[in-house]
């Protein structure tokens, strides 16, 4: 229940700018998703009908173009991924030899067109936002991917075996645009101080500092959402289940404090913590749970702090008003973008935003695989 409340009010974690976490393993599962993709191998079977610019996104000098060349190698390395030696010991190696696992890779073709074509997107609004991705960006941001891994030697390795990448392909083809995105995001939350919404919550604000008690009434009165009818009271909630911006507020805050306003990507933000407890983890095994219950009664015995050893929830009330999200914003900006096809098998919808089958026919066999083939990871 606190989970579906918290969805309503705005406040859970969304999926559309999710930290990728680039272990092998997960990384791999979301090669599409993330990014491309330099590996040298022949995929023409399937790209020879392209021309030379078999895309073109956008207009003018600012235009991008994607080759048949890129298309290949996006391909060849989805396709060795897929059927890597690692993958068969999970007994997930895809079979792209059949007639069938020919079309499924004519599908990922597809979603290399479609993922190169939301690159080429993403640099054409930094373009137009004036955001630059320097060099010492990019070593950063693989620094930062390598702790998360381990070191540096364990990610270069296994972007190497597993796509054929080198360091440098990594941080030039996956890891630039990813920031160009997160620049873009950090723009448009600058930009909506501007905003009407943004002043009115500011006035909310300067009314709660004569009068915290009147926290509840405002939120009665201004906020937006169920919670506004309860006074603003959300529940509690664990850092994770709060997006970023709030959680890096609420769980710095001590219990009946007010935050100033906060601006997250789906709107405005003002908190009240309520209460804040600790909560043990939950073990299944009973010797597990007699273990830890004697390293707590020691930890207590020697005047450990329990709070650095267990997982703290915060009870939160919210005034909220919201504002267009920044994936809504982002769906906006790519539909005033214009993108030509001129590989025949394709053609643009540009309502989904997407690349899909020209032929009706590839369009109901696609859907078909996909609806027979839930959890098969070749789909």
């Amino acid at each position: 229940m606190k989970k579906e409340v918290a969805k309503k009010e705005k406040i859970v974690k969304k999926n559309w700018l999710n930290k990728q976490t680039v272990s092998f393993f997960l990384f791999g599962l979301g090669v599409i998703m993330i990014g491309f993709l330099l590996f040298e191998e022949s995929a023409s079977f399937l790209t020879d009908k392209f021309s030379d610019n078999s895309v073109i996104v956008g207009e003018g000098e600012g235009q991008k173009k994607i080759t048949s060349k890129q298309v290949a190698k996006g391909l060849a390395a989805v396709r060795k991924f897929y059927e890597s030696q690692d993958l068969a010991s999970r007994g997930m190696r895809v079979d792209f030899s059949t007639q069938e696992g020919e079309f499924r890779l004519k599908m990922k073709e597809r979603e290399v067109l479609n993922k190169l074509v939301e690159n080429a997107m993403i640099e054409i609004l930094a373009e137009q936002h004036k955001i630059k991705i320097t060099e010492k960006d990019l070593i950063d941001e693989f620094e930062k991917r390598a702790m998360e891994v381990g070191s540096k030697e364990i990610l270069t390795r296994e972007i190497k075996s597993l796509y054929g990448w080198s360091k440098e392909e990594f941080q030039q083809d996956i890891l630039r645009s990813q920031l160009q995105l997160q620049a873009l995001l950090k723009s448009y939350t600058s930009e909506l101080k501007e905003k009407d919404s943004f002043k009115k919550i500011t006035e909310v604000r300067e009314n709660l500092k004569q009068d915290p008690a009147n926290f509840d009434n405002l939120a009665k009165q201004f906020s937006e959402g169920e919670s506004a009818e309860r006074g603003g009271r959300l529940g509690w909630f664990k850092k994770e289940q709060m997006i970023a911006e709030v959680a890096e507020k609420a769980f710095n805050m001590n219990k009946d404090e007010l935050s100033e306003v906060i601006i997250s990507p789906l709107g405005y933000h003002i908190i009240r913590i309520d209460d804040v407890r600790f909560t043990d983890s939950v073990s299944e095994d009973k010797n597990e749970k007699k273990q830890e219950a004697a390293e707590i009664k020691k930890n207590e015995l020697e005047g450990g702090n329990l709070a650095n050893e267990r997982e703290m929830e915060v009870e939160v009330s919210q005034i909220f008003i919201k504002e267009d999200s920044f994936a809504q914003w982002l769906v906006d900006q790519k539909k005033n973008i214009s993108v030509k096809v001129l590989a025949k098998d394709y053609f643009w919808n540009v309502e989904n935003l997407a690349i899909e089958f020209s032929d009706s026919a590839m369009q109901k066999r696609e859907e078909e695989i996909c609806i027979k083939s839930e959890g098969d990871p070749s789909v």
